[in-house]
């Protein structure tokens, strides 16, 4: 079952490159990996809408490249990508793994070192 779904979601995949051609389809895959983080930032600015100094879009955008970037860090330093859509099932069982979710601990806890 999980390879069909792996085989439609790349059939899929196809199509919509077909559809939208390489460039629209690269904003297109990097806007669904980091879907999470967007609805993040849009909870965070609805929060701080009303104070005095709100979060502005410029702001968003650079704490957007920031979380982007820290969570290319995590999935280096485990050496597997965050789960996330557009990502197959396997990959995600692969950073479930005990022996993934230990590299994930260590590495969160040498980044909250560093900062100390």
């Amino acid at each position: 079952m999980l390879s069909t779904l792996t085989a439609e979601q790349k059939e899929t995949d196809g199509q919509i490159q077909a559809f939208l051609g390489e460039v629209r389809y690269a904003q297109y895959k990097d806007y669904q990996q980091t879907l999470g983080e967007r609805m993040q930032l849009n909870q965070f600015k609805v929060q701080t809408a009303s104070d005095p100094n709100p979060l502005t879009d410029m702001q968003a955008e650079q704490l957007l490249a920031i979380m982007r970037e820290e969570k290319q860090d995590v999935a280096a330093a485990t050496g597997q990508p965050l789960p996330g859509l557009g990502q197959d099932r396997t990959g995600a069982q692969a950073f479930l793994s005990e022996e993934q979710m230990e590299k994930l601990l260590e590495s969160q806890g040498s980044v909250s070192h560093a900062g100390d």
